[in-house]
């Protein structure tokens, strides 16, 4: 098993919407060759495919093999939103605002993270 061509497959299979086949590839990858992006993509498809658990699990092993991973702590930023763990939620902004202040997706999550603190005028 080559882990870069498992990747490959589980993400070709993730962009066409096959979640339990890049799952599987993706649960493969992180078996063999465990990195923060496979990680981050893994819980992307866990997320897609109704397990938000699993999701904020695999971006947390993500970000344990590398803290700096913007990718994983905004899309783990988005899915603690969503759940309305806004404490979490906060922690995750506020560290992908200092890694990269003009990050627009970190600035979005910001505001969203605002509108439901009330914070909004």
């Amino acid at each position: 098993d080559d882990p870069h061509a498992l990747y490959e497959r589980g993400f070709t299979r993730w962009a066409a919407r096959d979640l339990r086949g890049a799952r599987e590839d993706l649960e493969r990858v992180v078996a063999l060759q465990p990195t923060a992006a496979s990680w981050t993509l893994l819980a992307g498809v866990r997320v897609g495919g109704g397990d938000a658990a699993g999701g904020e699990q695999a971006f947390d092993r993500a970000l344990a093999l590398d803290p700096d991973y913007l990718e994983a702590l905004t899309n783990r930023a988005a899915l603690r939103l969503q759940r309305r763990d806004l404490e979490g939620a906060a922690a995750d902004v506020d560290r992908s605002l200092v890694l990269s202040p003009r990050s627009v997706q970190a600035l979005m999550l910001r505001g969203d993270l605002s509108r439901e603190q009330g914070d909004l005028q």
